[in-house]
């Protein structure tokens, strides 16, 4: 499975605060030095980076991402609910408890990042890679996937509900402790090891 990685080219270092003043969110490296609450809106961030800078205080409403960059930055709780994100990159980000319900991930990378209790419910997810990263309690429900390629993910405790996970390989992954209907569990690629979890879970005894 290709992914087609973000297009950026010829950024201009930029604060954040100033791009919200000027109305400008294309091929910027943003900064932030500001302590104020700031707020995104109405806007499509294009062939942009985040890196190493602090967005506690920054909130975005009705903003989509098209080639961005996300490295080393702290997204935990942002509310991506309804929106489009294509060809973009988290690298090493916090991206605990964030809302991506009813998004659009298209050429989606997420590798070395906290995913712990994401919502990725009624996602469609297409040519999206997860590595290296914890999805403890995340939430996968009504999820429409197509090519999605997952390596040394934690599951522990994540709920797979009417999700088509056909041919999605596990087997390099931890996934004691999920929830998996019939729906999402058919088809799913497994090792030796976790299929005694699975049998268990379906109610099956080994003798």
């Amino acid at each position: 499975m290709k992914i087609q990685s973000p297009k950026i080219k010829y950024l201009e270092d930029k604060f954040i605060e100033d791009a919200i003043n000027d109305n400008e969110f294309n091929c910027i490296n943003f900064k932030n030095d500001s302590e104020n609450k700031l707020v995104i809106k109405d806007v499509t961030i294009d062939s942009c980076v985040f890196e190493n800078i602090n967005l506690k205080n920054v909130v975005f409403e009705k903003v989509d991402f098209v080639d961005v960059i996300f490295k080393n930055v702290d997204l935990s709780f942002k509310n991506f609910n309804k929106r489009y994100f294509a060809r973009v990159e988290f690298i090493n980000c916090n991206l605990m408890a964030c809302n991506f319900s009813n998004s659009s991930l298209k050429d989606i990378e997420i590798r070395e990042c906290n995913c712990s209790y994401i919502n990725l419910g009624d996602c469609k997810l297409s040519s999206v890679s997860f590595y290296d990263s914890s999805f403890k309690e995340a939430s996968f429900l009504g999820c429409d996937i197509k090519n999605l390629l997952i390596n040394k993910i934690d599951f522990n405790k994540a709920e797979f509900y009417e999700t088509n996970l056909e041919n999605v390989d596990f087997s390099c992954c931890k996934i004691e402790g999920c929830k998996f209907d019939y729906k999402s569990i058919k088809g799913i690629v497994i090792d030796i090891e976790q299929s005694h979890y699975l049998i268990g879970m379906l109610g099956v005894k080994i003798k």
